[in-house]
């Protein structure tokens, strides 16, 4: 949670999370441009399995689901020590992590049974588990609510039907289901009023008196329009990089690509 390390320093967590073609990749060029333009340093603390996955970490050279899990939730939270340390060691006393998916994020792929073992291992309950970041912004997918733009043309790591960007979406949610700053952008305006809302739900959960607005930018600090922006029919935001790596749920079997699930 945000607290004072020294001085008047604090330092913010955030969660960025959601169904595939939720437009979360392009979220993080919205949130870069407008934290930054507010006057906060901000660190982006990449998705733990895609990098796992980049390095030829995966579930399915690991002996198992679980072997696999319990290295990436172990490495999840390595990597946000390291990360609060190096916000902490910043000139700037303002500083926002900004988290490419969070810990509950790896329970759908998870036996309830696992994930309470690795709890338990941890010595940590799940609400504290869960609850250890600031707020958590969930975007929901183009699949439910905005279905004309649902592709999967644009990245060629994301093979889910639909139906089955759906199911994910809806897993997701309910793992971070009780946190007490969860906000859901679903599919109610276009790309732009989506990318809008979400700015403004961030800038409300940091205390930030900047208030983005289709038209620019309301803020005591120069600014400029957000990279990335997009209209309704690229509502999936950018095209993930060529190495980007998604996994299927627990149980499903290994198929040419098949181990290529989550999706940005």
């Amino acid at each position: 949670m945000s607290t004072p390390t020294s001085g008047h320093k604090k330092i913010r967590t955030i969660v960025i999370t959601g169904g595939p073609c939720g437009g979360k990749t392009t979220a993080m060029s919205w949130l870069q441009n407008a934290l930054t333009s507010a006057g906060y340093a901000v660190i982006f603390l990449t998705e733990t399995f895609t990098e796992l996955a980049n390095g030829g970490i995966s579930s399915y050279n690991c002996k198992d689901n679980f072997a696999f899990q319990r290295i990436q939730v172990r490495y999840q939270l390595e990597r946000e020590r390291l990360y609060r340390r190096a916000a902490e060691a910043l000139a700037n006393d303002n500083v926002v992590i900004v988290h490419d998916r969070g810990s509950m994020d790896d329970k759908p792929y998870m036996e309830p049974e696992e994930f309470a073992a690795i709890l338990k291992e941890l010595d940590q309950d799940e609400v504290s588990f869960r609850d250890k970041y600031d707020a958590v912004f969930h975007l929901v997918t183009a699949a439910k609510g905005a279905l004309p733009f649902y592709t999967t043309a644009n990245n060629t790591a994301r093979t889910e039907t639909p139906e089955e960007a759906i199911d994910l979406d809806e897993k997701t949610l309910a793992a971070w289901a009780g946190h007490p700053h969860l906000r859901i952008i679903d599919n109610s305006t276009d790309f732009n009023g989506k990318m809008l809302r979400l700015l403004k739900e961030v800038m409300t959960s940091t205390g930030s008196t900047t208030t983005p607005t289709a038209s620019g930018w309301r803020s005591s600090r120069p600014t400029s329009p957000p990279t990335g922006t997009r209209s309704a029919a690229s509502a999936c935001g950018a095209p993930a990089a060529a190495t980007s790596t998604t996994r299927p749920p627990s149980g499903t079997p290994p198929t040419a690509g098949a181990w290529r699930w989550r999706s940005a």
